[in-house]
């Protein structure tokens, strides 16, 4: 049985918090995420797969669809960390978040 899935999650300019594994130099879409803004990062290109980048409440929404074990969130600066809290707790979702 898998116990988690685990996920990179990073603060935007915006104070919003995405779902995404980084390139080397921690650039998501060839952009430092806590430098740009949300639209800013879709607006530079999709995920590998030609999808948006996801919000974390989004993704945390479609975890919990889809039946997936818990969730292991890999913070990737303290400030993200208590967004990540704030929404697991909106979309009811803190039972997932490890």
């Amino acid at each position: 049985k898998v116990y988690a899935v685990e996920c990179d999650i990073y603060a935007t300019a915006d104070n919003r918090v995405i779902v995404a594994h980084a390139t080397q130099g921690c650039l998501v879409n060839g952009l430092k995420p806590w430098e740009h803004t949300y639209d800013e990062l879709c607006a530079a290109g999709t995920l590998s797969n030609g999808e948006r980048l996801p919000l974390l409440e989004d993704f945390l929404e479609e975890v919990m669809r889809a039946g997936t074990s818990k969730l292991w969130l890999h913070v990737k600066n303290i400030l993200v960390a208590r967004r990540a809290i704030r929404a697991s707790r909106r979309v009811r979702a803190s039972w997932l978040v490890r």
